[in-house]
């Protein structure tokens, strides 16, 4: 019979589980090197092997955490449509959910706030889509709506990611989606 050899987790996926540890008691910007490797158990050498700074770690964490989202499909219990706003929501909450505990130090208090800007990419398709086939408004007034979507969902995103076990993906998808049809509705009028 022949032992199996032990399963090495690879260096850069010991550096990034350390600083997604490191993130709950430190400020994304106050981690230093010398405190992931010790955390991460590698040496000065392995770290700059992967990396070139310790802001490398974390932007590689949120890449692979939004290429993550960006492939995953989830179909909600009833049939999936993608031309249903509240289902394609639904599917995005949920691709989260499936990895709270990463999104949970992401948007912590010690998570980096840029994080939000790449987030919204994620999210901000149907309101573009909106823009193009919406009558024509001023360029101000767009960015107006822009940003009164984008505060009100990182609110109710950050909230949720503190208190998930209050309300479900579903509900928060249902609510976040009579939101975006109300901000539609007045700046229609």
């Amino acid at each position: 019979m022949t032992k199996r050899k032990p399963t090495k987790i690879p260096i850069d996926a010991r550096l990034r589980t350390a600083y997604l540890k490191l993130l709950a008691s430190q400020r994304f910007d106050q981690i230093k090197v010398k405190t992931l490797i010790a955390e991460a158990g590698v040496s000065h050498g392995s770290f700059y092997l992967y990396y070139d700074s310790v802001l490398d770690v974390l932007e590689d964490i949120e890449d692979q955490f939004l290429e993550s989202l960006a492939v995953t499909k989830y179909a909600p219990q009833t049939v999936y449509d993608a031309s249903h706003p509240t289902d394609e929501l639904l599917n995005k909450l949920t691709s989260i959910t499936a990895q709270m505990p990463t999104f949970k130090r992401l948007l912590g208090p010690n998570g980096d706030s840029y994080f939000e800007r790449k987030m919204n990419q994620f999210f901000d398709e149907k309101l573009t889509e909106y823009f193009k086939n919406a009558p024509q408004q001023p360029p101000l007034e767009q960015q107006l709506i822009q940003q009164a979507v984008d505060g009100a969902r990182w609110s109710l995103l950050k909230w949720w990611s503190q208190h998930d076990d209050e309300l479900s993906t579903a509900q928060l998808a249902q609510f976040l989606n009579q939101y975006m049809k109300m901000i539609v509705t007045l700046t229609t009028k």
